[in-house]
């Protein structure tokens, strides 16, 4: 190794392989590489098996849990809402903000969809 140069302890592909959960039939030093029990190969101590979260899975699932959350909770607003005979439902007049806003974001929407 040359003076002022980083060498990599762990092989690129080691690292897609864990991140991918795909392990091989044995470790980096001839060990079965389950649990642990593989050889040292003076990396961290971290298993093949370890799981590393994909930050982009774990976004969606948070924001769909998000909509679906509203969505449940307006839908059970609207339902004892309308079905309560004390307080009477009433429809109302919406601003002219809400529909230029809403052609803005469909036209945007259908824009995206168009170019790609």
């Amino acid at each position: 190794m040359d003076i002022g140069t980083i060498e990599p302890t762990i092989d690129s592909r080691e690292i897609r392989r864990r991140r991918a959960g795909i392990t091989s039939g044995s470790g980096p030093n001839g060990g079965s590489g389950r649990n642990g029990s593989g050889g040292d190969d003076g990396s961290d101590n971290r298993s093949p098996f370890e799981l590393i979260p994909n930050k982009a899975k774990v976004f969606t699932t948070f924001l769909l849990v998000v909509v679906l959350m509203t969505f449940g909770g307006l839908s059970a607003a609207y339902i004892v809402t309308a079905t309560n005979k004390a307080i009477e439902w009433r429809p109302f007049d919406l601003p002219i903000q809400v529909w230029i806003s809403t052609i803005i974001s469909l036209s945007a929407a259908l824009f995206i969809i168009a170019v790609s």
